[in-house]
């Protein structure tokens, strides 16, 4: 599925095995979307004791505000006592979390 001009549209798919969450996530993460994944993340719920695992191989760009709404909301994951690690995070984005921090506060698989 695609937005406007051939652009990827962003979605967020989720289940659940267990204890551990997967989310994956599609498209750009910027002003415009991440909104939409800050309700993804709020909808899971509790979260305590749980095992978050966001997969970013389907994310192609990040900008400044979904950045912060990805820290933000991964955050609170964390602050309700769950785990977050990232996964198929591409070479671009691994960059980009290196420089910013990230990578010291939610783990690579």
């Amino acid at each position: 599925m695609t937005a406007l001009g051939g652009i990827p549209a962003f979605g967020v798919d989720t289940s659940v095995d267990g204890a551990r969450i997967v989310m994956r996530l599609r498209g750009e993460i910027d002003a415009y979307t991440a909104p939409r994944l800050e309700e993804a993340v709020a909808r899971l719920g509790d979260v305590a004791g749980r095992h978050l695992v966001v997969d970013l191989g389907g994310v192609g760009f990040v900008d400044s505000t979904g950045l912060s709404v990805l820290v933000t909301s991964l955050r609170g994951v964390s602050n309700a006592g769950g785990v977050v690690s990232l996964r198929e995070v591409s070479r671009q984005l691994t960059k980009l979390f290196e420089i910013t921090g990230i990578t010291r506060l939610f783990p690579l698989e």
